[in-house]
């Protein structure tokens, strides 16, 4: 009779708890569970994160097999892109052509490394766009005529005519290793293949985008009168001491 009794009690404290969960929204009933779900998710999705970043905290921006993170930058007259034979190739368009990266990324205090190549044509074929805190500049690679190098702009003056101009020949269909370094400590730095190109402060200046390369901020790889190829980009964070 006692065995009978606490079963009918156990039965009616199991009904209750049942009734009270459906009165209640479903997503509290489901916490419990979900909960364990969303931590399990979160573990992969930081794993995940840690196996992309190398020994030395390079992070991979381009996997060589998809256009994942990236999308056809928005200029007028913008060529094909498209992934082949391991690189990220930008058609010639009519003007500017370019990427842009869609993930989230640093405003200060990172080093970027792209391996890049004209294919074709007589201008910039590498030009990286990237942010200074709430401004924008550009890292131009073989601009004017295939020779400059340079930062657009500072004060207003472009890669052709500020303190950061200078100039180098790029043979074509021949990869270049181009590293731009942004901290707070030295400023705006650039070389090609190990050589320092650029050098110059951030602090006390005024950084802006011409306006045919805008639309490859906040952070893009762009060619003008040109085809390009990249076989590499990379990241990582960087401590400004």
């Amino acid at each position: 009779m006692c065995t009978m009794r606490l079963r009918i009690a156990m039965t009616s404290v199991w009904l209750l708890g049942f009734a009270g969960c459906l009165l209640l929204p479903a997503s509290l009933c489901a916490a419990e569970g979900s909960g364990g779900a969303a931590v399990e998710a979160e573990k992969k999705a930081s794993a995940v994160a840690d196996a992309e970043v190398d020994s030395d905290g390079w992070r991979k921006l381009f996997d060589g097999k998809t256009l994942e993170g990236w999308k056809p930058s928005e200029f007028t007259g913008q060529g094909k892109v498209e992934v082949k034979d391991g690189t990220l190739v930008i058609g010639w368009g009519e003007g500017c052509s370019g990427v842009n990266y869609t993930k989230d990324f640093p405003k200060m205090d990172f080093e970027v490394e792209v391996v890049a190549m004209r294919v074709d044509g007589s201008d910039f074929f590498s030009s990286i766009t990237f942010p200074i805190h709430d401004q924008f500049a550009t890292l131009v690679i073989g601009g004017w005529g295939g020779g400059v190098i340079g930062i657009s702009c500072i004060e207003g003056m472009d890669a052709s005519e500020n303190a950061t101009t200078t100039y180098r020949p790029f043979d074509q269909k021949t990869w270049y290793t181009i590293r731009l370094r942004v901290t707070e400590k030295d400023g705006i730095q650039a070389w090609i293949d190990g050589k320092e190109m650029v050098k110059h402060p951030i602090k006390g200046y005024k950084f802006t985008l011409r306006w045919e390369i805008e639309d490859s901020k906040p952070f893009g790889i762009a060619s003008f009168n040109s085809t390009a190829a990249l076989k590499s980009v990379r990241m990582r964070k960087v401590q400004s001491n």
